[in-house]
């Protein structure tokens, strides 16, 4: 299957196996936020290079760039698949039941959609459904997170802060996790540790921009804007419309003028001393006092 067409966030789309639902997610997520690869996957997909004859890869694409009443006319009803995909856009959607229903249809022909499940239940707030279905998702990451947003979503801080970490160190990149253990450390008070959390953040590919977002406030709270500002310009090279970074950077840029610099002062008071020096007090030749 050809791959040069498509940009390297939707690689994935082109391999052997069927995206997984957590590289659909990051497949989103990329495309939501950076324009370039968001331009490079609408042509790919205006072209239909790179999908072949699997309608659900090119669904997919569709659903990463927001296309949904397309991605949804390419999906057959009856696939255990599809019904996974279709779930996954009923929920970007916000229509909860109907991607329960896909979901729950789903989960009966694949085990990676039990988790999907339970991220539904618990975003419609039916925790204790959720916590239900939770005992059919497999042990690992997926599992510890999910059950650190349940104890969140319950009010129980402390086990959501250590399933968070049990989900990290089960999946040291598990980006959801590392956001979640940010907020509710920063909450708490534990700057350092939640800094080091929203770097993980930073560091992932594609880079999860909430978390990019909250260390630069983070970094600005702590009197430290240019780092504050490296945040912000990293969100604007993903997508230079983003109008909460562009507000925030400048917000940023405005704090620093206000912190004193000695070093800087003095540099600034020497070049506005050459600036009001006459001409004729510089040791000059007459061509260059001319020029």
């Amino acid at each position: 299957m050809p791959t040069a067409a498509l940009p390297p966030c939707a690689q994935v789309l082109a391999a052997a196996e069927r995206p997984s639902p957590t590289q659909i997610r990051r497949l989103r997520i990329a495309v939501s936020q950076d324009v370039e690869e968001r331009a490079r996957l609408a042509a790919a997909v205006s072209d239909g290079h790179g999908f072949g004859k699997d309608k659900s890869r090119l669904a997919i694409a569709n659903f990463a760039l927001g296309r949904f009443a397309d991605a949804e006319d390419l999906l057959e009803g009856k696939d255990p698949y599809d019904q996974l995909v279709l779930g996954l856009i009923e929920s970007e959607l916000g229509e909860y039941a109907d991607a329960k229903t896909h979901l729950a249809a789903a989960a009966k022909g694949l085990p990676e959609a039990k988790a999907e499940l339970v991220r539904v239940l618990l975003a419609a707030g039916l925790h204790d459904e959720g916590e239900k279905a939770l005992q059919g998702v497999p042990n690992g990451a997926d599992r510890d997170f999910l059950t650190g947003a349940l104890a969140e979503a319950r009010g129980n801080i402390e086990p959501a802060i250590k399933s968070f970490e049990a989900a990290l160190e089960a999946d040291g990149s598990h980006v959801e996790a590392a956001f979640k253990l940010g907020v509710l450390l920063d909450r708490i008070g534990d700057d350092e540790l939640a800094a080091e959390h929203y770097l993980i953040c930073a560091d992932a590919w594609p880079a999860y921009l909430p978390g990019v977002i909250n260390l630069g406030i983070l970094y600005e709270e702590r009197s430290e804007p240019n780092a504050a500002m490296d945040c912000f310009r990293q969100v604007l090279a993903y997508n230079p419309r983003q109008r909460r970074a562009i507000s925030l950077l400048r917000d940023a840029r405005s704090s620093r003028s206000m912190f004193y610099d000695e070093k800087e002062e003095r540099e600034r008071e020497r070049m506005e001393k050459i600036m009001r020096t006459s001409v004729n007090d510089f040791e000059l030749s007459v061509r260059s006092r001319n020029c």
